[in-house]
């Protein structure tokens, strides 16, 4: 029977690395692309200049993106996978019972409280994302302020290179670890094997992080930072969610290879879970606090955030028809 059963434990074994070779080949076309498209946004204001109400708008439009694709991609995704690695697990556990003596161990008080784990599982990983990307904010700004208080007691000679050494050095900070937020939301939806999923957050972190560097270098630019060190800063805000990605992606595979599939499936929905607060973070509190906050309300801008928060969902039905 050991014998009979090889063949087909091979085929699974072949066809599971196919899967996780395209994925990750999927993976590296990804963070290519965003790594490029970043450093290419970010170089735009070395070169030529554009009209403050086209940034707006397509930073608007980046911020419904942010939006539609955290509460109707991202969110459900990830409650989706928790609960099928929760049906995995309780599947074996029954299994294994069957086994043993036949008895039954699922039962209705035990699946009440799975159900109530998987609730505050779920409730967890959204405020963790949320609160760690303002606890990040926080300390950001804290340090920023006190660069500028150290700028208005320094002369005028040294007041620029301390604008462009802490200020810029503070800003690039806080947007490499939002940089690096959005890698882990790529490379926990690659490794669910979600086509939908994978293009939906990889268009709304590109629309999200091409106005960010192009502001990232403008305001290195006009804190007085040299041209060279701009490059640098803006390469190491480039890289950062490229090399997020791929390490989220390989520690999911990697676990869920030393457990179970209910492991590997859990690991993705509680990194997907963690990225759609972090998503949310960036999107309410960064640019619709911005855009809500102006004196002169702007219906183009209106018609923007609101065609981004929809379009991650029509998206999303297309390709799952």
């Amino acid at each position: 029977r050991t014998l009979a059963n090889e063949p087909v434990v091979l085929s699974y074994v072949l066809e599971t690395e196919i899967e996780r070779m395209q994925s990750l080949g999927v993976l590296l076309i990804f963070s290519g692309s965003m790594l490029a498209g970043c450093y290419i946004a970010g170089i735009m204001p070395l070169v030529v200049s554009f009209s403050e109400a086209s940034l707006q708008s397509v930073s608007v439009l980046g911020a419904g993106l942010l939006v539609g694709t955290a509460l109707a991609v991202i969110i459900p995704e990830g409650v989706s996978a928790v609960i099928s690695a929760t049906k995995t697990a309780a599947s074996s556990a029954g299994a294994l019972a069957e086994k043993a003596g036949g008895e039954e161990v699922v039962k209705s008080g035990e699946l009440s409280a799975v159900v109530e784990q998987l609730h505050s599982v779920v409730g967890t990983a959204l405020v963790v994302g949320f609160v760690v990307m303002l606890l990040i904010d926080f300390v950001t700004h804290m340090h920023s302020n006190q660069a500028s208080d150290g700028e208005n007691g320094a002369s005028s000679s040294s007041g620029g290179c301390q604008r462009g050494a802490g200020g810029g050095l503070t800003a690039t900070v806080g947007l490499v670890v939002h940089a690096a937020a959005d890698g882990v939301a790529l490379g926990a939806a690659v490794a669910s094997s979600q086509a939908d999923v994978e293009l939906i957050v990889f268009l709304a972190i590109m629309l999200h992080k091409a106005p960010a560097a192009f502001g990232l270098v403008s305001y290195l630019l006009q804190s007085g930072l040299e041209r060279r060190r701009v490059r640098f800063h803006l390469l190491i805000f480039s890289v950062s969610a490229p090399i997020a990605a791929l390490l989220t992606y390989i520690l999911i595979v990697v676990g869920g290879d030393s457990d179970t599939a209910a492991a590997h499936a859990s690991a993705t929905g509680i990194c997907l879970l963690l990225s759609g607060g972090t998503f949310l973070y960036v999107a309410t509190v960064h640019v619709l606090a911005s855009v809500l906050q102006q004196q002169q309300r702007n219906w183009k801008q209106l018609v923007f955030l609101v065609l981004g928060c929809f379009l991650p969902l029509v998206l999303s039905v297309r390709h799952h028809h």
